[in-house]
C-alpha cells in the first residue's frame, strides 16, 4: 500500500542451514499529477513531441509506462453495433530518475508522429468495417525501487560467456540468493482525446485509411495535414 511507503519491510528467515537469511526493502509510493489525465488531455497532432508527466514516487528509481489505446468498430452488417477494441504500447521502460525522495517533477517526451504510425503498424484496412471510434487512452505505470533498478541494471551486464564467468549474481539477501524488492503500479484510466487528434487520425497522411471518425464526424478543420 502506498500509504506505507515511509516504511522499511525487513525480511527474516530462521532456521536455514546457512543460518539467519535477512533481507530489507523500502516500500515504492504513489504517484502524482500525472498530465494527461481525465480532466487534461493532450494533443498527439502536435507537430513537435507529445509530453507526459508526473511527480515522481518515493523509493521509486526506474518507470515503465504501458499505453493502452481503446476504441471501437462498427462493421457494415450491424451499424447499430459497437464493437471494443484495444492495443497496447510500450510507452518507455527503464526510464530512472535521479533520485528516490519522491514528488519531484519528471518529463518524458516522444515524437507526436509515432502514436499514428503505431496505429497504422497494428490496425489493417478492413473494408468490412464501415468506421472506427477512437475512445480513450490508459496509461499503466510501472515504478520499482532502487534495488530493483540495481538488479535490472546488474542482469543486462550479465550478457555473454566471459561476463557471466566474471561476475556473480545479483543478490539483496543476506546468506541467501535471490531479491527482496517493491514495486508500484498504477493505472491512469480514461484519457480523452484532443479534437486535433481526432482529426488527425481520419484524416492525416499516415491514418487516414483506417476509417476513424473525425472530431465532429463531418469535418477535420483541426487536422494538421
Amino acid at each position: 500500500d502506498y500509504k506505507d511507503d515511509k516504511y522499511i519491510y525487513k525480511l527474516t528467515v530462521k532456521g536455514a542451514e546457512a543460518g539467519t537469511i535477512t533481507s530489507e526493502t523500502p516500500i515504492v509510493g504513489g504517484i502524482r499529477n500525472v498530465i494527461p489525465n481525465r480532466n487534461i488531455t493532450g494533443n498527439w497532432a502536435s507537430a513537435t513531441n507529445y509530453p507526459i508527466s508526473w511527480n515522481s514516487a518515493e523509493n521509486g528509481k526506474v518507470y515503465e509506462l504501458i499505453m493502452v489505446f481503446h476504441y471501437s468498430e462498427i462493421f457494415y452488417s450491424d451499424l447499430n453495433k459497437k464493437v471494443p477494441k484495444s492495443l497496447e504500447w510500450p510507452f518507455f521502460s527503464g526510464y530512472e530518475s535521479e533520485g528516490t525522495e519522491g514528488d519531484v517533477k519528471m518529463r518524458y517526451e516522444i515524437p507526436s508522429q509515432n502514436f499514428f504510425y503505431f496505429l497504422k503498424s497494428k490496425i489493417r484496412n478492413d473494408e468490412k468495417v464501415c468506421r472506427r471510434i477512437a475512445d480513450s487512452l490508459d496509461l499503466k505505470f510501472y515504478i520499482g525501487a532502487e534495488i530493483f533498478n540495481t538488479y535490472i541494471e546488474v542482469s543486462q551486464a550479465q550478457t555473454g560467456i566471459t561476463q557471466t564467468q566474471i561476475k556473480p549474481e545479483y543478490t539483496n539477501i543476506a546468506n541467501g540468493y535471490g531479491l527482496f524488492s517493491s514495486r508500484y503500479d498504477t493505472v491512469i484510466y480514461g484519457v480523452k482525446f484532443h479534437a486535433g487528434t481526432l482529426d488527425s487520425l481520419a484524416c492525416g497522411k499516415i491514418t487516414k485509411n483506417l476509417q476513424f471518425e473525425p472530431d465532429n464526424k463531418s469535418a477535420c478543420e483541426y487536422c494538421n495535414d
